[in-house]
């Protein structure tokens, strides 16, 4: 259900058949604060909902296969790098600067985006400081929300295809 481990001592997690996460309700997820989350292989999930591993402990690197991410999906987490594969088209974030998909991922150094993401959210990477590499692997520029890079290291380098460079600087 959708609050099913919701405050759990959870400390990993393991689905490898699961293709549907249940939607927040009530603005509480699945795994919402789940303090003590630190892995979790979800390969075959396609959506992963809004809030669904807000402060949540998940740390290293996160592999996802997913098509869209909701706003806040992975926000406060330990995360130290994260591979998208392709299919990847929408990442999520409203209004709020606290509600990226990925906001104060404070420990997150290097993003690697493919090339069918079309539409990165406000406020996205919010507050991750130590975000120094961030590949974008589509030749057209994706849709961005307001402050997708705010409060980031001032080190950050975006790369971009070598054929669209000039696109992306428009």
């Amino acid at each position: 259900g959708s609050v099913a481990f919701y405050k759990s001592g959870l400390r990993s997690f393991s689905a490898p058949l699961l293709e549907t996460i249940p939607a927040t309700s009530n603005n509480l997820s699945v795994f919402y604060n789940c303090t003590k989350l630190k892995t979790i292989n979800i390969p075959n999930v396609k959506s992963i909902p809004y809030k669904t591993f807000e402060n949540c402990a998940i740390e290293g690197q996160l592999t996802l296969n997913a098509t869209s991410i909701g706003f806040a999906a992975f926000k406060g987490n330990k995360i130290t790098s994260l591979v998208c594969s392709e299919g990847l088209e929408t990442i999520g974030g409203t209004g709020d600067y606290a509600m990226g998909a990925f906001t104060g991922c404070t420990l997150l150094t290097f993003v690697d985006f493919p090339s069918t993401v079309t539409s990165i959210g406000k406020h996205c990477f919010f507050r991750c400081s130590e975000l120094v590499t961030f590949i974008c692997r589509n030749v057209t520029p994706p849709t961005l929300g307001v402050e997708v890079f705010g409060s980031t290291n001032a080190a950050l380098s975006i790369y971009v295809p070598d054929s669209a460079v000039d696109t992306y600087k428009v």
